[in-house]
């Protein structure tokens, strides 16, 4: 959803919030996690709010991948 992450090429309204893409991933907590991508984080449109929100799942994933 752009009001939480406008920093994407192709923004599509009344989407998921943040806090609902984190919520889902850490109830992945107990998953074996293989492989994630984060598909588009794009510069140009972002005023750094989903760089933040990018690299907070990038190291949610990582944290409980060494668990």
């Amino acid at each position: 959803d752009p009001a939480f992450a406008p920093g994407v090429g192709n923004p599509e309204a009344v989407g998921i919030s943040s806090r609902e893409l984190y919520d889902l991933i850490t109830s992945l907590q107990n998953k074996k996690i293989v492989a994630a991508d984060i598909v588009e984080m794009n510069p140009t449109y972002d005023n750094g709010s989903t760089a933040v929100i990018a690299a907070k799942i990038i190291s949610t994933i990582i944290a409980m991948s060494v668990k």
